[in-house]
């Protein structure tokens, strides 16, 4: 049996013209995976080195508790707008 209207998966040609530039396609296919090994290094390292983006939240949490108790909570000082 015969598809119709069918693309070549290799050449990407359609009755003979050129539809799909399976090329470029490949190549933006190897880009992609590039970068995403490359940031999954990235990550790999900073997780060696011991700074992650929960320590660095974390860190952003703690600050903020200690201004919160630095924080005096009176009367006068919640009746004001």
């Amino acid at each position: 049996m015969h598809l119709r209207h069918h693309v070549c998966e290799t050449c990407g040609k359609y009755r003979g013209r050129l539809v799909v530039d399976v090329i470029a396609k490949a190549q933006k296919r190897q880009d992609r995976l590039k970068r995403r090994g490359e940031e999954s290094v990235e990550q790999k390292q900073a997780e060696v080195d011991g700074e992650t983006d929960k320590d660095k939240g974390s860190q952003v949490e703690e600050e903020t508790e200690q201004k919160n108790i630095d924080k005096k909570l009176d009367p006068a000082t919640l009746s004001q707008k």
